[in-house]
């Protein structure tokens, strides 16, 4: 009789356990690819395309260099802007004239708690490209 108590209990543990919880994958809100405004300079050009995540958000861009062949390497960062003020670098790059880079970076910041995103010069904080959402 005691087990039989025992099995009722941990039955109905098991079942209220499992209502709450879901096989469905959260929503995702993803958005297309967006140009990024060119702010300090005109030799890179750049779109970025920022997801909300459950946990968060993740962040693409495609940035190219349109510096001459021969100019310098610099170094960027991408850098995400808080509605709050704060600043969040996600990755950093070095810029080849030419070509394309794609760097990517998450955060666990929602879409709609980030004011901007922005390329910057990794040495000097420098604002080069920036998209606001």
């Amino acid at each position: 009789m005691a087990s039989a108590a025992a099995a009722a209990v941990l039955a109905i543990g098991v079942f209220v356990g499992l209502e709450g919880w879901s096989s469905t994958p959260a929503r995702q809100v993803t958005a297309s690819a967006e140009p990024m405004a060119q702010v300090g300079t005109t030799l890179l050009t750049s779109t970025v395309q920022v997801s909300g995540q459950h946990w968060g958000t993740s962040i693409n861009l495609r940035c190219v260099c349109l510096a001459p062949l021969n100019a310098h390497h610099d170094t960027l960062a991408m850098v995400v802007v808080g509605r709050d003020g704060s600043r969040t670098r996600l990755a950093t790059w070095v810029a080849v004239p030419g070509h394309t880079a794609s760097p990517a970076g998450s955060i666990s910041t929602p879409v709609d708690q980030i004011a901007a995103v922005q390329v910057v010069a990794a040495d000097s904080g420098q604002v080069l490209l920036q998209r606001s959402l």
